[in-house]
């Protein structure tokens, strides 16, 4: 997937030209430490290590407050956002690596999944959520950049990047409660819970859900 998006930015850079290629070229190794992100927060959760994963976002969340309005105070001010964020997100990535090598060293030895039904769908799980994160980077949140920016004026692209803003952080609210509920439900499952107490959790986080979101919408 990080191959992939660095192969589409350089060539988008080249597509779009001097006005938008220093920005792209940056986005490359954002994308990439985004992806390695979330490679180490999916290991975190499966080691249920949620305080290592609090941790270097808060890092992150800090250094993005002060690297932004050093960004925006820059000659080309979205170049040196894009800098800010890559940054922060390469010094997320660095922490939430080191902090998983060390638990994951405490394991001892890797053990290799087998050939079989779980090894295939494992594989196959990774290929669709490559496929899936690669479309929604490019035909949703960053549509105004790849099919708006040739024609249309900056302020249908205003108008279209705010539309976009606002539906990204109404879909925020389920993401939130996903992510509050995770660790109850592997708590759950690590104690061998029936799968009816799990339904029950997801059941009763559904219906909180749907008031969360009506506000919003």
């Amino acid at each position: 997937q990080t191959a992939t998006l660095g192969a589409l930015g350089t060539l988008a850079a080249l597509i779009f030209g001097a006005e938008l290629r220093v920005a792209l070229l940056i986005s490359i190794p954002y994308a990439a430490a985004i992806a390695g992100c979330s490679f180490i927060i999916g290991i975190c959760h499966g080691l249920r290590r949620f305080d290592v994963v609090f941790g270097a976002d808060t890092v992150y969340y800090l250094l993005l407050l002060i690297g932004i309005s050093f960004g925006l105070s820059a000659d080309d001010p979205v170049v040196g956002v894009l800098l800010a964020f890559t940054g922060a997100r390469i010094v997320n990535l660095a922490l939430l690596w080191a902090q998983t090598s060390r638990l994951l060293q405490r394991l001892g030895p890797k053990t290799a999944v087998a050939a079989g039904p779980l090894q295939w769908e494992l594989r196959h799980y990774a290929i669709q959520m490559a496929m899936l994160s690669l479309l929604g980077a490019l035909l949703w949140e960053r549509t105004e950049l790849l099919f708006l920016k040739p024609t249309a004026t900056y302020e249908q692209i205003g108008f279209f990047t705010a539309a976009v803003g606002l539906s990204i952080l109404v879909t925020r609210v389920p993401g939130v409660l996903g992510q509050v509920m995770l660790p109850l439900v592997a708590g759950m499952h690590g104690a061998d819970a029936a799968p009816e107490a799990i339904g029950l959790a997801f059941r009763r986080g559904a219906r909180l859900l749907s008031l969360l979101v009506v506000g919003p919408v």
